[in-house]
């Protein structure tokens, strides 16, 4: 009796066979083409025995033999070589593109059949049509792809060729404005450019900028540790050995001569990168509390700090056991006294933000407030020749008179801010505003163009800006993410300064 995968079986009355046809399947493999490539895939056609006795005594000679039955298997088994040499020579005799095609393949097909036709005269088995081809070459698709990628690359090449001719054409026309009205800011002029050109002008001048420049090097403060980072294509950090007497770091600036100020737990410290183990350190022997000075400036013979609970500290540079001045919470006529985003104003004059309300201290230690406290925090200070610039928590960026300290604009260049700090642009700034939606948006004072440096992390809480990078630390305070100037399409380093300081970030700078 026949089972289901049975062609053919002996009984007691002689050889039972399938009525019908079965379709049978041969795959086809390694069919090397002229072109030297390789196919491969599958040849199905229909089968059946035949029933007159001398095709049965055929089919029991050639594949029955003693055993008991034939099946699919079997059959398929016994046509697969010639199947296999006929394909394998047809193909040998075009090339890849011509054997898959539909034509090709229909002709292939019957060369095929002719082939089992031959092979089934001789076994008392027809085959039969409808017969089918399918076949596919892999390597001919990849170099296809290849092919693909080749011209992918050329294009994107050209572009980019494009792209540097028509940003060069366009500096030229930045360049040229400016020479001709020497007494307009760089944003001023970049007004005066297309609004559709501005952003390939801005990208340009970084570009050029950050290739002139030297390379710049980034510090961070994490807890006790002081860490060091080359900007260059692979950036890595490395810890910088300093004495830590006065308690963890609490922020991080330049002191205007290549050194730096570290604002400690309890005074200030002044190191020379190039010898950081010789800081000198300025005590506040009257400060007891867990937060840290977050921001100190030198200029003359003085280093000022601010506090978010000492206030205002000032010292001697040659009197370091305790401040020559200090300007106490509880002795300040502002409200909820508590500086930060100190500045260098003029030779004689510093200037700090507490909350809302912009204050200017003098050197004898009297402060004076300037305008009207605003509703959100200052985020950031710039001290600029003609103007001062304060950008605040709400995204408003403010623009003062630095002669009578007025008030001459107020306009709103971004959501929430969480961190502002400033990007050097042909010898004047750009603001780096980091937003509490992910992006930092990087704007002008004296034109309308914001282009943006984007990454995975939301609410970025520190940044820093450098004509070759942008830097700015993630909301958990674990990473810092680095981006080139000109592309703010993705950072192009992330390093993960908890896992070497074991520490969160408190604060970076460029030095």
């Amino acid at each position: 009796m026949l089972r289901d995968f049975d062609f053919a079986c002996r009984t007691e009355t002689g050889i039972q066979i399938r009525p019908g046809a079965m379709r049978l399947r041969w795959d086809l493999t390694e069919l090397a083409t002229v072109d030297g490539h390789l196919a491969r895939g599958a040849f199905t056609a229909s089968a059946r025995a035949l029933a007159e006795p001398n095709e049965l005594k055929m089919l029991e000679e050639a594949l029955l033999g003693s055993r008991r039955a034939v099946t699919l298997a079997d059959v398929a088994a016994y046509f697969a070589e010639a199947i296999s040499a006929a394909a394998r020579k047809y193909a040998r005799g075009v090339d890849a593109q011509t054997l898959i095609g539909d034509e090709d393949k229909q002709t292939l097909a019957t060369a095929l059949m002719e082939t089992a036709g031959a092979v089934a005269f001789g076994c008392g088995i027809e085959i039969l049509q409808p017969a089918n081809v399918e076949l596919d070459c892999p390597t001919l698709q990849r170099q296809r792809l290849e092919e693909m990628d080749r011209q992918t690359v050329q294009r994107r090449a050209a572009d980019q060729v494009d792209q540097l001719r028509r940003s060069a054409e366009l500096f030229k026309q930045f360049e040229a404005v400016r020479n001709s009205a020497p007494e307009l800011s760089p944003g001023q002029v970049l007004g005066r450019i297309g609004a559709t050109d501005q952003a390939d002008v801005f990208r340009a001048i970084m570009l050029a900028s950050s290739r002139k420049s030297p390379r710049s090097r980034l510090w961070a403060a994490a807890g006790n540790c002081l860490i060091r980072i080359d900007i260059d294509e692979s950036p890595r950090a490395e810890l910088v050995a300093a004495p830590m007497n006065l308690g963890p770091l609490r922020s991080i600036r330049g002191d205007g001569g290549g050194g730096l100020l570290l604002g400690c737990q309890t005074g200030v410290m002044r190191m020379d990168i190039d010898s950081p183990t010789h800081a000198v350190e300025y005590r506040d022997p009257e400060l007891d509390g867990r937060l840290g000075f977050n921001g100190a400036v030198m200029f003359g013979d003085r280093i000022w700090a601010s506090h978010g609970e000492a206030g205002l500290v000032c010292w001697m540079l040659d009197q370091l056991e305790k401040p020559v001045m200090t300007l106490r919470p509880s002795s300040s006529k502002i409200p909820g006294f508590s500086p930060r985003n100190l500045c260098r104003l003029d030779a004689d004059r510093i200037i700090f933000s507490s909350a809302g309300q912009l204050a200017i201290v003098s050197r004898d230690g009297e402060i004076t407030t300037v305008g009207q406290a605003a509703d959100a925090d200052v985020v950031g200070i710039l001290v600029q020749s003609q103007r001062i610039l304060t950008t605040h928590g709400d995204g408003h960026v403010c623009s003062w008179h630095s002669e009578d300290l007025r008030l001459k604009n107020r306009q709103r260049r971004a959501g929430r801010i969480g961190a502002a700090t400033v990007l050097p642009w042909m010898g004047d700034a750009r603001l780096l505003l980091a937003t509490e939606e992910g992006p930092i948006v990087c704007v002008g004072p004296d034109d309308e163009l914001m282009t943006q440096y984007t990454s995975p992390y939301p609410g970025l809480r520190i940044a820093a800006g450098a004509d070759d990078a942008v830097a700015a630390v993630t909301a958990d305070r674990q990473r810092l993410v680095l981006w080139h100037p000109w592309d703010g399409r993705k950072p192009f380093s992330d390093i993960f300064i908890y896992g070497l300081a074991k520490h969160r970030i408190a604060d970076i700078t460029f030095i």
